[in-house]
């Protein structure tokens, strides 16, 4: 798969058990059809866990960036995608 065009990452679902962030990685790909590329539940959301998150979905997309990143208003999301894309537009 090819996460190349537009990535959504949406942590608004929690498990209700726990109340662990549960973070979708849902997007475009290059032929315009809606993807899941992954997904995680999380025991917490720190700005760690939000970039190995980040990195691990890097290595399975074989290393290709998405161009376009959405994400909720978290700050602990939008500085980890700074931080492990830097040549991405947020």
């Amino acid at each position: 798969m090819d996460a190349s065009v537009m990535l959504i990452f949406d942590t608004t679902m929690k498990v209700i058990t726990h109340g662990w962030p549960f973070a979708q990685l849902v997007g475009v790909n290059h032929h315009s059809k809606h993807c899941i590329f992954g997904c995680a539940l999380c025991f917490d959301w720190t700005t760690e866990a939000v970039e190995w998150l980040f990195k691990v979905f890097t290595v399975a997309m074989n290393r290709k960036h998405p161009k376009v990143v959405l994400a909720d208003a978290d700050n602990a999301i939008a500085a980890e995608v700074f931080l492990v894309w830097l040549e991405e537009y947020h």
